[in-house]
């Protein structure tokens, strides 16, 4: 039976040695396609005023937070896609 110091020191290099080999693999994937932006300039302006579209992962928190913001004139909350259904 090993001493509990010899086990953390085997827990300890395993560490040392696997995180770096996780870590650059976890770096080194291939990233994902991203669409392309569906509007039509990257900055809409609407009567003056500049639209911006974020994600959030509570877009009611998302909301509410916006709403408070000054220089906001409206906030509108909405799945992707368009309805709960698609969501």
């Amino acid at each position: 039976m090993l001493s509990s110091s010899t086990d953390r020191f085997h827990n300890l290099i395993c560490m040392l040695v696997l995180f770096p080999v996780l870590e650059s693999m976890a770096c080194s994937a291939a990233p994902g396609q991203v669409p392309a932006f569906a509007g039509g300039s990257s900055s809409p302006v609407v009567n003056g005023n500049q639209i911006a579209v974020l994600a959030g992962g509570c877009f009611w928190g998302v909301d509410a937070v916006f709403k408070h913001v000054k220089g906001v004139a409206s906030v509108v909350s909405g799945y992707s896609g368009g309805s709960a259904a698609a969501a």
